[in-house]
This record gives C-alpha cells, sequence and structure tokens, in this order.
C-alpha cells in the first residue's frame, strides 16, 4: 500500500497554521513542501499503514466510521481510493469528512490518497480503518 497525503498552502494562509491542521489530523509526521507557483503543497508519503493511526482512531472516537467507509468504497476505483477532510475543521481539532463530489470547503481540504497493489489489500486495510458495523458497534 502507499499512502500519499496531500493539502494547499493558499496565498493567503499561514503554511504553520496548515501544517498544525495536517498534525491535527495525521500526527506528527515529516511533510515535504512542493512550490506550484503561488501554491505550496505540503506532501508526505508513506508504506506504513501505522502512519493513519490518529485519523483512524478519531474515526472510531466520533463514531463515523460508516461515513469514511461509504466515502473509501464510493472513491474505490480497482487500484486506489481516497478520502477528503476539511482543512479549516482540523486546523481547530474536529474531524469532517467532505464528499468530494459535492463538497468544497473555501479553504480546501486534506487527501489522504491510498494506492494498493491487489483489492485484497484494499479489502484488509478497509476493515482495519473502517471495519463494518451494525447500528453503530463494530461487527467482527
Amino acid at each position: 500500500m502507499d499512502i500519499l497525503i496531500r493539502c494547499t498552502v493558499n496565498p493567503t494562509e499561514d503554511a504553520l497554521k496548515v501544517k498544525r491542521a495536517l498534525e491535527n489530523i495525521i500526527g506528527l509526521q515529516t511533510f515535504t513542501s512542493e512550490n506550484h507557483g503561488e501554491i505550496t503543497e505540503l506532501v508526505l508519503t508513506d508504506s506504513k499503514q501505522e502512519s493513519l493511526n490518529l485519523v483512524r482512531q478519531t474515526i472510531h472516537e466520533l463514531r463515523i466510521i460508516n461515513a469514511a467507509r461509504k466515502r473509501l468504497l464510493s472513491n474505490w476505483n480497482n487500484t486506489s481510493t481516497q478520502i477528503h477532510f476539511d482543512k479549516q475543521a482540523a486546523l481547530v481539532g474536529k474531524l469532517r469528512i467532505i464528499d468530494d463530489s459535492t463538497d468544497l470547503p473555501p479553504l480546501g481540504t486534506i487527501e489522504i490518497g491510498l494506492i494498493f497493489e491487489e483489492e485484497s489489500q484494499f479489502e484488509e486495510f478497509l476493515h482495519w480503518f473502517t471495519p463494518p458495523t451494525k447500528k453503530g458497534r463494530i461487527i467482527n
């Protein structure tokens, strides 16, 4: 599995605040900075699912497992998927999943992209990250 986490820093934003928003969701990680003209993008690439422990834990604590699972499944294209979170909400320590087909927050999103070698690897990840639930409880 390959993980790609990306977040733009708009010209009107403070890069340190955007980094703090990322840390609120992902935890302390080393992000690289890529400049694209006036826009900077903070990027993290990894291959260990453990790097997503904090966002997974938050999803479970907030009991939004079904929403996250639905988003990952709807974005699945047989090799990859993604999930987006509201960057502004993340800055204040909140986790808001974005419906990337209709919802576009004013300051943008934090994107977590996931690439898998085979579908079974995706299914294993999905079961770990957002296990099936029934009436709000995880079922085995």
